[in-house]
């Protein structure tokens, strides 16, 4: 199979498809059997495409300039049906804007689209209204989001600590995006691709993670019978703490990007804000043996 441009970032379906995104800013689709181009686009003009996700009769796409563009692929062609510069945003709570950053990342799910990029928030559009929203990924004001998946009932985000030089996973539960758990052994740079599926352990269906960067590492989550309580300090920053939770657990809308150098910051919001905190203490709970 020729493509004109070097090829950024593959995906394939059930169908012997394969999506790629090339360098040039066009997306193609290839039948996996013959070998054949089915179809190609300029869909980003002539930035490169940096990651492309199969989801049911679409293909999603992000490219370098921080736009996500959503395709129909009945019919074997790819029509444009949502961008996300062109998405209304969810202002429940206040005005939001989002700063484009290079896509680093894709997720799906059957109503949303996740990526994540050079800033300290996932981004969310809902593939119904086309809505955008943000999911905080860090406690700290700087980081990035270098991989993204769902398994199951789970979205997991790897996260990066610029500070620390530390990679850890942040855990929520789908479609409710309700934080779980960070996943976090303090030795971990930074995580740029990853992997999820289920396995059963114990006769328990649990999580088992596998990520890449410098290390290839196997994260497998612990069932509750095997799981130990913890007490941990609020000076342990190694691990969220009640202080934390609030923010993980509830879209960041607060933060309007609106200059270059803010790197996805909230307003009126710092990092040792004790409005969070609701004791002195936290019961953590490990969650994950690593291979």
């Amino acid at each position: 199979m020729y493509a004109f441009s070097p090829v950024e970032c593959l995906d394939c379906n059930s169908d012997n498809l394969i999506a790629a995104g090339l360098d040039g800013g066009k997306v193609e689709l290839w039948d996996m059997e013959s070998g054949t181009a089915v179809r190609s686009v300029r869909g980003h003009d002539e930035d490169a495409v940096t990651a492309v996700k199969f989801q049911d009769n679409r293909v999603i796409s992000g490219s370098a300039t921080g736009v996500v563009k959503v395709w129909d692929i009945r019919d074997n062609s790819l029509k444009p049906v949502m961008s996300s510069d062109q998405a209304p945003t969810d202002n429940t709570a206040g005005n939001v804007t989002v700063k484009p950053r290079r896509v680093r990342c894709l997720a799906t799910t059957q109503e949303t689209v996740y990526w994540g990029d050079d800033g300290v928030n996932i981004k969310a559009m809902e593939l119904t209204s086309g809505k955008i929203r943000k999911i905080r990924n860090h406690v700290t004001d700087f980081g990035s989001t270098g991989a993204l998946a769902t398994s199951g009932s789970c979205l997991v985000s790897a996260g990066y600590d610029l500070d620390r030089g530390n990679g850890y996973l942040n855990v929520r539960s789908i479609p409710s995006e309700e934080y779980l758990a960070t996943v976090d052994d303090e030795c971990t740079g930074s995580i740029t691709c990853l992997s999820c599926t289920q396995t059963t352990r114990d006769q328990v269906t649990v999580q088992r993670m596998c990520t890449g960067g410098l290390e290839l590492k196997l994260w497998d989550q612990l069932p509750s019978s095997k799981v130990k309580k913890r007490s941990r300090t609020e000076t342990d920053d190694v691990y969220v703490t009640t202080k934390h939770l609030r923010r993980y657990s509830l879209p960041d809308i607060s933060d309007t990007e609106s200059s270059e150098d803010d790197e996805d910051q909230p307003e009126g919001e710092d990092s040792d804000d004790d409005d969070d905190v609701s004791s002195t203490g936290n019961a953590s709970r490990s969650w994950c043996t690593i291979s």
